[in-house]
């Protein structure tokens, strides 16, 4: 685990300066998001964001998210996020399976 200074985090906040949706068939990013710090600029592909967000929900730092908007997710990016039963609740569009 790293350990980072708080305050110095605080001051470099990254901004969204615009999002665009690709349109290509050969690019495996259908949305980039174009971020902004004191110092940097950088693209981020909406893969990339996904995988933060999935990387939050097993560390803890965020609640496990809906079967039905990972199921979603899958098809839209050809992930597998909702096969780990780490990364989701059951919810009303896909309830738990009687056995």
């Amino acid at each position: 685990m790293n350990i980072y200074d708080h305050n110095e985090m605080n001051d470099k906040k990254v901004v969204l300066e615009s999002s665009e949706e690709i349109v290509c068939n050969n690019c495996p990013e259908t949305v980039i998001f174009h971020l902004k710090d004191n110092d940097h600029e950088f693209s981020m592909g909406l893969s990339t964001v996904i995988e933060c967000l999935i990387f939050a929900v097993q560390c803890g730092e965020l609640p496990k998210l809906p079967l039905s908007w990972l199921t979603d997710v899958d098809r839209a990016n050809y992930s597998s996020y909702s096969e780990d039963e780490r990364n989701f609740y059951f919810d009303d569009n896909f309830p738990r399976k009687r056995e």
